[in-house]
């Protein structure tokens, strides 16, 4: 008799620890949808300046403001939205109401200039992480970012 309660107790804890175990598992953070974005689409920013800037419809209210320009070979809309969703993920916890980036072509050495990029830009990207910054950038409610290419 006490050899099978001693095992049904047995049984009992490992299945308690098997299940916080899985539990445990099922409840961890999975693997940021991010990260493979970054390997795919490569980029980079310069001449990047956080700034405080009045609001254009209210003088007495300021919002925060990351400007720069982006380097990248992208050329299409999906990877400017990737590129765009990265940055978002990369700046999330910066304490900014917005971020806006011009997009360019790498210096193709066609230019006797030694700078990193084309001077025309291809793209505008504009990115809001508060209420503040999307009434500014004039967004949808559930819109984070928006991007506009130049023609």
């Amino acid at each position: 008799m006490k050899y099978t309660q001693f095992l049904l107790v047995m049984f009992t804890c490992a299945s308690f620890i098997l299940a916080a175990f899985y539990v445990g598992k099922w409840n961890q953070p999975k693997a940021s949808s991010h990260k493979h974005l970054v390997s795919q689409i490569p980029y980079k920013i310069i001449a990047a300046r956080e700034s405080n800037v009045w609001l254009t419809n209210n003088d007495t209210q300021q919002k925060r403001l990351l400007t720069g320009m982006i380097v990248t070979t992208a050329s299409t809309n999906e990877e400017y939205e990737l590129i765009a969703q990265q940055i978002q993920y990369k700046f999330k916890n910066k304490n900014l109401d917005s971020i806006e980036l011009t997009v360019h072509n790498p210096n193709d050495r066609t230019l006797e200039e030694d700078i990193e990029y084309m001077p025309v830009s291809k793209a505008v990207l504009k990115i809001s992480y508060t209420s503040l910054g999307q009434e500014e950038l004039q967004l949808p409610r559930n819109q984070n970012y928006l991007i506009e290419i130049n023609q």
